[in-house]
């Protein structure tokens, strides 16, 4: 049995350091092609990249797991938190969000299970203990809001596929309102400049989406890492009344 499970263990070991040798060669042929401005062969690597990555990260899942550990399953599940960070709260209005890694298409077998696998626990439990959020759906609308980074062309700011969009919107329908996705739902966009590229997601009241407009072409755009999110909405008002007071106590 020993022996068995030292073979599989050598064997997973070589799987990673094969696929990661292969990684490190086509990211430095990547290079030279980009540099010789062969962009057709650098985006096929870049796929093909990719999608050795995936492998590698199974395969490196594999090595933890084949401890037997106590703690392995948890572990694996603190790293995949970990690279895959989702903040949640409400911000200074009151409205209802969550922060994200940049929302591009980061397909796993053409799908977005890598979004229902992390946002929708996320969702569910932050949720689950909570008052049922009071806005429907009719009096809503949700607005994303994709930060960039200054090093990224301008030709790559753009919004995501339908798909991530659409499974944002049914995991907030589904945790959040608590209702089945609709057809049809508002729901607006817009793009910023900062300092760690992620997409922010909130839901508001339609009464309020004038209000946004106007924030986000004033104070939000000049927001690099995104608005602070407060645990409740009476944390969250609280405080921005409190700056109120101080600003009209300074004005004075």
């Amino acid at each position: 049995m020993e022996k068995r499970k030292k073979e599989y263990f050598d064997h997973a070991l070589d799987r990673a350091i094969s696929r990661t040798r292969k990684i490190l060669d086509d990211l430095k042929f990547i290079r030279e092609m980009n540099q010789e401005g062969k962009k057709d062969v650098v985006y096929k690597f870049i796929l093909l990249t990719a999608e050795d990555a995936e492998f590698l990260i199974r395969n490196t899942r594999e090595l933890i797991l084949s401890q037997k550990t106590p703690t392995g399953e948890e572990d694996v599940q603190r790293i995949i938190d970990a690279t895959y960070p989702v903040e949640i709260g409400f911000n200074a209005e009151g409205w209802f969000g969550v922060r994200i890694p940049l929302l591009i298409p980061k397909k796993d077998n053409h799908s977005v299970k890598y979004l229902e696998k992390r946002l929708g626990p996320v969702l569910e439990e932050f949720w689950r203990v909570r008052p049922r959020f009071q806005l429907a759906p009719h009096d809503s609308v949700i607005v994303f809001r994709h930060i960039y980074s200054t090093h990224r062309p301008g030709w790559e700011r753009c919004v995501p596929a339908d798909s991530e969009i659409d499974c944002v919107i049914r995991l907030f329908f589904s945790y959040v309102f608590r209702k089945i996705f609709p057809i049809e739902f508002r729901h607006y966009h817009c793009c910023a400049i900062g300092e760690e590229e992620c997409t922010e997601v909130y839901v508001m009241p339609a009464t309020d989406l004038g209000k946004w407009i106007s924030q986000e072409t004033s104070v939000w755009s000049i927001l690099p890492k995104g608005e602070k999110l407060y645990r409740t909405a009476a944390e969250a008002i609280k405080v921005q009344n409190e700056g109120a007071s101080k600003a009209s106590t300074a004005t004075q």
